[in-house]
């Protein structure tokens, strides 16, 4: 018998430990400045110019009289102001139940003397993920850029984050706190230049023309019909219209201090229960129409916004009744109080440019019906007309009232069975949108009307917006119910308004021209953004890319609508 040879093991070559770990470092660093380079970015957003949609530095404020939280806009404190000087923020101004808070201070003492910090540290802002080989080719997109006037400062890029409303050849009209676009107006008389590449330093070239007010008078009266050649209204998509939508009135946080003062949701008809001072529920029985009127009412404060000092009183002025206010683009985050680090006593409201109308608005509830057959009627008023989603029966009807009135649409919803459903009503950008349970319900163009601009006006509106005080002063929202069903978790909201460059009253038109090969940018914080209406545009090379995903902090972390 043979024996079998030995059996001979290869001997593993020694692991170079410190090798591999260099290996990986390197090809971890090179996969980063690639994926940096050309495709993925991380960003801070340092200002309020996209606020509230995203945050640069801030304070997370809790109102000492309803609860609501809201950031309020920190840069000065952090940054400094342009031209130099930081302010701290001492005081806020509730978008909710519109009290004027002060926040508490801390004092400190060191060599240089006595100076004052609040007890509410400031917070960063976003981080986000701007993906660069994303094309720009999408209205609304919020796009990153080098700003064209200081791309870089002090050998720091100067990055800035506002959405994409405008591409080249277009020009963009700002009228009545909304945007229309024409795509091929031409400019006969303007000598456009050889070098068209980099005219971003040249916004007011073609802004305001004749032919562009033409243009735009002439669409203004067929009440801007959709590819018809003209400007056009443009109606953002639904993702957009709840980035941009801000507070009006939550209902579940109601003000401690007005719990005896009329409520803003207020019953009517039949079958409800007997009021109760700080109701956030609402129980109906029965066949008969049951109401819910929302008034904007608003105690005068006592507070004067020149006159912020810690001397002065933070209390409503309950010798004045609560009176019916419209709804304005009023924003806590730009109300904030800027102080003194020196001077405790020291403050002032900060300006802002808060006191246009918005008639585009959201309602929206928890309805708890007993079956199909319940209906519920959510109702928003604008102008001379009433727009109202009707539930009932498995289905829901868009119907505007007033003149011209009619049934725009019906569509079948998933409120099929007795249970408890989210609803939100939208009338924004002269379209009506529906949602239950966060799914949104898809009209078509079925759902859109036509823009009408004002043309009569009441006596009380000197600005001449538009509104009518029995619509839009008495009663902007209402809900309506028949049959067994509880009310909660109401909600109201405004859309975004975008303002003129120079804030001109009453509104007026005005028209940009977008040179070709470059964007027009905006702000989601219109009344405090430094952007095209003031600069001009973007040219195509100083474009970064998209803003994608914000990342941190936690509790905001989701894609960019």
């Amino acid at each position: 018998m043979i024996p079998a040879p030995p059996t001979i093991t290869a001997k593993k070559p020694a692991k170079d430990s410190l090798r591999e770990l260099v290996e990986t470092i390197v090809f971890v660093v090179v996969l980063v400045l690639i994926l940096k380079l050309f495709v993925v970015e991380a960003f801070v957003i340092p200002t309020g110019s996209m606020a509230e949609t995203l945050l640069g530095y801030h304070k997370r404020v809790e109102c000492e009289q309803c609860g609501y939280e809201f950031p309020v806009n920190s840069s000065e404190e952090v940054e400094g102001r342009r031209g130099g000087g930081k302010f701290p923020v001492v005081g806020y101004h509730c978008p909710n139940c519109n009290f004027p808070g002060k926040l508490k201070l801390i004092e400190h003492e060191e060599n240089r003397g006595k100076y004052y910090t609040t007890e509410l540290a400031s917070r960063d802002g976003d981080r986000v993920l701007v993906h660069k080989a994303m094309s720009i080719d999408h209205r609304g997109s919020v796009v990153v850029f080098k700003f064209p006037s200081d791309p870089q400062l002090d050998h720091v890029a100067q990055n800035y984050i506002k959405r994409l409303v405008a591409f080249g050849g277009e020009t963009i009209a700002i009228y009545h706190g909304k945007l229309f676009v024409h795509k091929s107006l031409a400019y006969p008389d303007e000598i456009a230049p050889e070098n068209r590449s980099d005219l971003w330093d040249r916004p007011n070239t073609y802004n305001s023309k004749p032919n562009a007010i033409a243009a735009f008078e002439a669409s203004k009266l067929l009440n801007f019909p959709d590819n018809a050649g003209g400007f056009e209204l443009i109606r953002k998509p639904d993702d957009q219209v709840l980035a941009m939508r801000r507070i009006v009135y939550h209902n579940d946080f109601q003000a401690k201090d007005l719990l005896k003062t009329p409520p803003r949701w207020k019953t009517s008809g039949e079958g409800w229960g007997a009021p109760a001072a700080g109701q956030k529920v609402y129980t109906h029985s029965g066949e008969g129409r049951g109401f819910l009127k929302y008034e904007h009412l608003l105690v005068p404060n006592k507070i004067a916004k020149d006159d912020f000092s810690a001397k002065s009183e933070r209390l409503r002025d309950f010798a004045k009744p609560a009176e019916p206010n419209l709804i304005r683009n009023f924003m806590g985050y730009n109300a904030g109080v800027r102080g003194s680090f020196t001077d405790p006593n020291a403050g002032v409201e900060n300006a802002d440019n808060n006191d246009n109308w918005v008639g585009d608005l959201h309602v929206e509830c928890q309805a708890k019906i007993a079956g199909p057959d319940t209906a519920v009627i959510l109702d928003l008023g604008k102008a001379q007309h009433r727009y109202q989603a009707h539930f009932a029966g498995g289905a829901v009807k868009l119907i505007r009232t007033g003149p011209g009135g009619k049934e725009l649409a019906s569509r079948p919803t998933p409120m099929t069975k007795a249970g408890e459903y989210a609803l939100r009503f939208a009338n924004v950008d002269c379209r009506l949108r529906v949602w239950v349970d966060d799914v949104a319900i898809d009209f078509g163009n079925e759902a859109d009307y036509a823009f009408e601009a004002p043309t009569v006006f009441e006596n009380d509106d000197g600005n001449q917006e538009g509104w009518t005080k029995i619509n839009d002063k008495n009663e902007p929202a209402a809900i309506e119910v028949r049959g067994d069903v509880t009310v909660s978790s109401i909600v109201l909201w405004r859309d975004s308004h975008y303002t003129n460059a120079d804030a001109a009253k009453p509104p007026r038109l005005e028209t940009m021209f977008v040179q070709p090969g470059h964007f027009l940018c905006f702000g989601d914080n219109s009344a405090q953004s430094h952007d095209g209406r003031g600069w001009g545009l973007v040219p195509e090379r100083l474009m970064l890319g998209r803003a994608v995903f914000t990342f941190w902090p936690y509790k905001r972390i989701g894609f960019i609508r």
